[in-house]
């Protein structure tokens, strides 16, 4: 299961990565990161980028801290790779702060995404933006 997680993370860092930069305009000084532009700096109809800057920098973190972490994890894992490595001092401490932490970033920027989602089509007419999981839901 372990080996799955980081799997999923190893997947999105590089989109993580990238926005991450972006958001602080780090990537490329001349691309604009104001709220609506994209990576490129370009107007965007993606609600992704009609998030305040701020808040979009404090999700990105949380989600590459959940990247991070999971790669701790999972050497973690390799360290402690019994029942009674794991089950034992300092075992115990670096499995489980490890899975902790990762689980507790990826949700934090799960539920911070969507509640930025949500309060973003509040404001905005229905048309504006295509339908999200509160909608389908």
């Amino acid at each position: 299961l372990t080996a799955l997680f980081t799997y999923m993370a190893t997947e999105s860092i590089v989109w993580r990565c990238a926005n991450l930069f972006h958001v602080f305009g780090v990537s490329v000084p001349r691309r604009s990161n104001e709220t609506g532009r994209n990576l490129y700096g370009i107007s965007s109809p993606e609600l992704w980028w009609h998030i305040p800057l701020g808040q979009r920098r404090g999700i990105i973190l949380c989600f590459v801290a959940n990247s991070l972490t999971q790669y701790f994890n999972q050497l973690s894992r390799i360290a402690f790779n019994t029942y009674e490595t794991q089950g034992t001092y300092p075992g115990t401490l670096w499995t489980n702060l490890w899975f902790g932490m990762s689980m507790f970033t990826g949700f934090m920027g799960a539920v911070w995404l969507l509640v930025q989602e949500v309060k973003l089509k509040r404001r905005h007419p229905s048309d504006t933006f295509p339908p999200g999981i509160p909608e389908l839901t």
